[in-house]
């Protein structure tokens, strides 16, 4: 039987948490040792100095033979030192730092000293946060990969629980194994990409937020997301109602902060309330700390955002997927289909349209969508074939949404070693450390969702998104795989237009939605 943590309730329970104070004393002393890059000293043999909370040099320890496998030469920065101190203390917490801050690294910092640590992660992330734990934390905690709900059952079945745990799994594996996991006290679970359970009505939220979820077991949780809001302030409310901040239930939080309408006695939302961001950001300041590069003085290079046109190139009618009624007049069909979704496009593409509204015209004119993007396969192949012999760059991202077009453009740049990541992609490690590691490998190509959260892609400095997803966060996602503290050169992200097309219209609306959210979330530091 799990220990019972004090205090913690369901957020769809209508039970609140509150975050006991810390004294200032208790939070310094709880701040993690620094260290420097190894020091001088005989050849093969790699030191480090331990700076005491004074800044002076406190000890010279030998480095951990474990740790050699990844280099531990790089300081935490003043920011992320501070926001491990933010975190260690709180029972409750979203850390939403600009992607490419190190937001795992803080929470690996902060959660040192605890025994029983559980991740809950993006399928993508999995090695990533193995490794990451392995570079940065100096714990003797026995770690434990749970790929499957079998998996779980077993490691679950086996663990010694009066040792440290380190668990690390994801969130499709939680949908159906999360009160296995819950039957055990975890000493911090960390909720990595939070964004992916901000909806109470999904399985995965159910798994965290719910009755019996894994928050009830978990004495601190820590929510880690550079988009904590993808589409409304809506999307904040568990947070605020499981850590007591709001007392409003869901549809009062929406109307309160959201400019709201009714649709076929359903609330719909159409955005954020302007005069609400001063209230909705006190609400935030207790729970969240958000900070973008050039609030903590990160010198990153330089991004740039441009636009490049392509005209559409010939498409194979059996790449669409699509269910013909009249499987012999393809043609006629087609035309007929995309002259609809067409009419549909330019009839409800709107300025006042929600992203709610925006999400459901991208599913109604999903054959527009695929071809369009199965148009863009030849004319971006070959201008990026033409970019790498002239030796332009060493290396490029290419971001798409359709396996189609993905697939297509590993055809045609085969010759340049390209890699693919999406939804099917057996073992996405693989690709991703082929691109970083190979120098033969000089393209990577992904689906924005697949590729958007979690990995490293700063071997590369040039990207194109292929088919612009119709969600702002994502795009802000994936140009953060690529802008981030390891990058040296200057970013440029290139969003490819198909001539005569819907693509302008969408990428406008979607840089000022990303825009809304952004000032929501603006906050002193």
């Amino acid at each position: 039987m799990r220990r019972p943590v004090p205090g913690v309730r369901s957020a769809l329970d209508l039970q609140h948490l509150h975050s006991p104070g810390v004294p200032s004393s208790e939070v310094r002393n709880a701040l993690p040792v620094r260290f420097w890059p190894p020091v001088a000293g005989s050849r093969g043999q790699h030191n480090r100095v331990a700076l005491d909370r004074s800044g002076g040099p406190a000890v010279t320890t030998p480095r951990d033979p474990a740790l050699e496998l990844l280099p531990y030469e790089t300081p935490l920065h003043p920011y992320q030192i501070e926001g491990s101190k933010w975190l260690r203390p709180r029972q409750t917490a979203l850390l939403a730092d600009e992607m490419g801050l190190g937001k795992s690294v803080q929470a690996i910092s902060a959660s040192e000293h605890r025994d029983r640590v559980l991740v809950v992660c993006p399928r993508v992330a999995l090695i990533n946060w193995k490794r990451e734990f392995a570079k940065w934390s100096r714990s003797s905690r026995k770690t434990h990969i749970l790929t499957s709900a079998k998996c779980v059952q077993t490691t679950m079945a086996d663990l010694d629980w009066h040792g440290s745990v380190l668990a690390i799994t994801t969130y499709g594996v939680i949908r159906n194994s999360y009160k296995l996991l819950a039957e055990r006290t975890w000493d911090v679970l960390i909720l990595d990409e939070a964004h992916s359970v901000k909806s109470a009505e999904a399985a995965q939220s159910k798994a965290v937020w719910g009755k019996g979820g894994l928050i009830s077991s978990a004495a601190r949780r820590w929510l880690l997301t550079g988009t904590p809001i993808t589409n409304h302030p809506g999307d904040l409310w568990p947070l605020l109602y499981c850590t007591g901040r709001t007392k409003l239930k869901h549809e009062a939080f929406l109307k309160e902060f959201c400019n709201t309408y009714t649709f076929q006695g359903q609330l719909c939302v159409r955005g954020a309330k302007a005069s609400k961001a001063d209230a909705l950001r006190e609400l935030l300041s207790e729970v969240m700390l958000r900070r973008t590069k050039d609030q903590v003085g990160l010198q990153l290079p330089p991004i740039d955002y441009q636009d490049v046109t392509v005209e559409a190139g010939p498409v194979n009618v059996e790449d669409l997927g699509v269910q013909w009624v009249f499987p012999l007049d393809r043609t006629q069909e087609l035309t007929e289909k995309l002259a609809e979704e067409r009419f549909k496009v330019q009839t409800t593409l709107v300025d006042g349209i929600t992203l709610k509204g925006l999400e459901a015209l991208a599913k109604s004119v999903a054959t527009l969508r695929r071809w369009t993007g199965l148009q863009k396969v030849h004319p971006v192949a070959e201008l990026v074939r033409s970019e790498l012999d002239a030796g332009m760059y060493d290396k490029i991202v290419l971001f798409g949404e359709h396996r189609a077009v993905i697939e297509g453009l590993r055809e045609k740049l085969k010759d340049f070693g390209a890699v693919t990541l999406y939804g099917g992609t057996k073992d996405p490690q693989k690709a991703i450390d082929r691109f970083r590691e190979s120098g033969a490998c000089r393209v990577f190509i992904a689906n924005l969702q697949a590729a958007s959260t979690a990995i490293d892609l700063t071997s590369a400095h040039q990207a194109i998104i292929v088919e612009p997803p119709w969600t702002p966060s994502t795009i802000d996602q994936a140009c953060g795989r690529l802008h981030r503290l390891t990058q040296p050169l200057p970013v440029t992200v290139r969003f490819a237009v198909l001539d005569d097309s819907c693509d302008q219209a969408v990428i406008r609306l979607l840089k000022r939605k990303s825009a809304d959210c952004r000032k929501i979330l603006a906050q002193k530091v």
